[in-house]
C-alpha cells in the first residue's frame, strides 16, 4: 500500500489531493480546497508573512488528511520554475546533469548556480526543470516545521501528464489543458510517453498603479486564453511526424471556465474536446462527505492529483 498528498498553490487558492495505490486499484483518501489570506506570486521575497500565508494554509489542508499524508509533492505556479524540452544523447548519470545544467544555463537570466536543476528523461529527450534554491531551501525549511518528513517540488505540467495517465491511461495521443489565471499550462502525451511540458502566461493582466492596463480593452481575457491555446495546440500538431492531431484534447480547470472555452474552441476549430476527470478510475467510496462535495469541479484538482500520482505511479510505469 503506498500513499501520496498533491497540493498546488494557483495564487490564493490551494487544493489538495490524496491518493492511495491498494491491491484493488486507486483510492482517493481526501480531496479539499481553501482560499489563503494572500496570493502566492513568484515576485514575493521569502520573508515571515510568505512563511505564515502558506503554513497557515497547509497547517489547515493537512488537518483535513485524517490518515498519513505519505509523500507530499507541492507545486507553487508558472513563475516558480523554468522548464524545457531538450534533445538528450546517450551518456553517464553524471553527463546527463552536467548537460541538462548547461541547457539550463543557456536559457536562465540569473547564473545557473542559482537554481536546483533536475530532468526528466523520455527516450531520446528530456525535461529540465530548474527551481530557485531559495524557494526549495523555504518550502524545505516549512514542511519540515509541519512534520512532513517526506517531500518534494514539483511543476504543473508534470502534475498534468501524470493527471492524464491516471484518468486515461497510456493508450492514445492526448493533448492536456490546464486552464489558470494567469498561467496556462500544457501537456502532450503519446502512447503513455511525455512528448511536450510547458507552461504560459496570459498578457495583459497585471495591474498598474491598480488599474488595468490601458490596453486590455482591446482583447478580452477569453480572447487571449483562446489564442494562446490555439496556438499551442498547433503548434504540436505541426511537430507531430506520424499524427496530425490528438485523439484527445483534454481541459482541465474550473468547470465554468472550461465549457466557456471548450464552446468558443468547438465553434472554431470543430468538436473534439473534453474535460479530464482526474479521479474516474478512483474509488470514492470512503471519502469523507465534507470532501465529497469537491468531487463536483474534480476537474480542476487535476494537477494535484497528478502531483500525487507522480509519486505513487512510478513503480508501475
Amino acid at each position: 500500500m503506498t500513499r501520496a498528498t498533491g497540493i498546488q498553490i494557483a495564487g490564493d487558492l490551494l487544493r489538495l489531493a490524496c491518493l492511495e495505490r491498494t491491491s484493488a486499484g486507486y483510492r482517493l483518501c481526501a480531496l479539499y480546497e481553501s482560499r489563503l489570506v494572500a496570493p502566492v506570486l513568484p515576485n514575493w521575497p521569502v520573508q515571515p508573512r510568505v512563511r505564515h500565508c502558506i503554513s497557515e494554509g497547509l497547517r489547515q489542508a493537512f488537518a483535513q488528511v485524517e490518515e498519513v499524508t505519505g509523500t507530499v509533492v507541492l507545486s507553487l505556479g508558472g513563475g516558480f520554475f523554468h522548464l524545457q524540452k531538450t534533445p538528450l544523447e546517450q551518456a553517464s548519470p553524471d553527463d546527463r546533469q552536467e548537460h541538462m545544467t548547461w541547457e539550463a544555463a543557456q536559457t536562465l537570466i540569473d547564473p545557473v548556480d542559482r537554481y536546483a536543476v533536475n530532468y526528466l528523461t523520455v527516450g531520446r529527450t528530456a525535461f529540465w526543470i530548474a527551481i530557485r534554491k531559495e524557494i526549495i531551501e523555504f518550502c524545505s525549511e516549512l514542511l519540515s516545521s509541519l512534520l512532513v518528513r517526506k517531500y518534494r517540488l514539483e511543476t504543473e505540467p508534470i502534475g498534468l501528464f501524470y493527471a492524464c495517465l491516471l484518468a486515461k491511461g497510456r493508450a492514445g495521443s492526448n493533448a492536456v489543458v490546464m486552464v489558470g489565471n494567469p498561467w496556462f499550462y500544457f501537456a502532450a502525451t503519446e502512447s503513455g510517453n511525455l512528448v511536450s511540458a510547458e507552461a504560459a502566461c496570459l498578457q495583459n493582466t497585471g495591474l498598474v498603479d491598480g488599474l488595468p492596463p490601458e490596453n486590455s480593452h482591446k482583447r478580452s481575457r477569453l480572447d487571449e486564453t483562446n489564442v494562446i491555446l490555439r496556438r499551442w495546440l498547433d503548434g504540436r500538431r505541426q511537430s507531430g511526424r506520424n499524427r496530425p492531431g490528438f485523439d484527445r484534447i483534454l481541459l482541465c480547470g474550473e468547470e465554468t471556465k472550461i465549457a466557456t472555452l471548450s464552446q468558443r474552441l468547438e465553434a472554431a476549430e470543430g468538436p473534439g474536446f473534453e474535460t479530464l476527470l482526474p479521479f474516474s478510475n478512483c474509488t470514492t467510496d470512503t471519502l469523507r462527505e465534507s470532501h465529497r462535495r469537491f468531487l463536483v469541479n474534480q476537474s480542476a484538482f487535476s494537477v494535484a492529483a497528478g502531483l500525487a500520482f507522480t509519486n505513487i505511479a512510478k513503480e508501475q510505469l
